[in-house]
C-alpha cells in the first residue's frame, strides 16, 4: 500500500486539481453574474433597491472571478517563486481575498437589512428605502472595501523577500 502523505506527487496533484475546480467555478460564476448584470441593465423595471444590492454582489464576484485565475495561472506555471520573492503579490492576493469576503458580507448584510425593513416596517419602506439612498449606502460600502484593500497593501513592500 502506497503512503501518500510522504509523496511529493500527491500534494501537487491535489493543489492543481483544487485550483482547476476553483477556476471552473469562477468562470461559471463570471458568466452567470455577467448575464444577471446584463438583464438588470436592460430592464428598467428591475431597478429596485434589492436588485441594486444583488448587482453589487455580482460585481464583487466578477472582480474576484477575474483576478483569481491570474494567481492560479502563476501557480500552475511554476511561478510560485514570485510569491516568495515579492511580498507585494502575497499582500495583494490576501487583500483581494479579504476584501471579497468582507465586501460580500457587507452587501449580504445590507440585503438582510433591506429584507427586514420590508417585512417588519413595510409602511416605512418606500419612504426611507429608495434607489438614491441605497446607491449612497452602496457607494459607502465600496469606499470601505477600497480603504480595506489600501490599508492591507500599505503594509507591503516591493523589496525582495529574504
Amino acid at each position: 500500500m502506497m503512503n501518500y502523505t510522504n509523496s511529493t506527487i500527491y500534494p501537487n496533484v491535489t493543489n492543481i486539481a483544487f485550483h482547476i475546480i476553483i477556476n471552473i467555478e469562477g468562470i461559471l460564476g463570471l458568466v452567470l453574474n455577467c448575464i444577471y448584470l446584463t438583464v438588470v441593465a436592460r430592464n428598467r423595471k428591475l431597478r429596485n433597491p434589492s436588485v441594486l444590492i444583488f448587482a453589487q454582489l455580482a460585481i464583487a464576484n466578477i472582480i474576484n472571478s477575474i483576478v483569481s485565475p491570474m494567481f492560479t495561472l502563476l501557480f500552475l506555471l511554476k511561478s510560485v517563486s514570485l510569491f516568495t520573492q515579492w511580498k507585494i503579490l502575497c499582500y495583494f492576493k490576501l487583500a483581494l481575498t479579504v476584501s471579497d469576503v468582507g465586501g460580500n458580507l457587507l452587501f449580504l448584510t445590507l440585503l438582510t437589512v433591506d429584507r427586514l425593513v420590508i417585512l417588519r416596517f413595510s409602511a416605512f419602506y418606500k419612504k426611507y428605502i429608495n434607489n438614491r439612498n441605497i446607491k449612497t449606502i452602496i457607494l459607502f460600502c465600496w469606499i470601505l472595501i477600497v480603504i480595506r484593500i489600501t490599508r492591507m497593501l500599505s503594509q507591503a513592500t516591493i523589496e525582495p523577500h529574504t
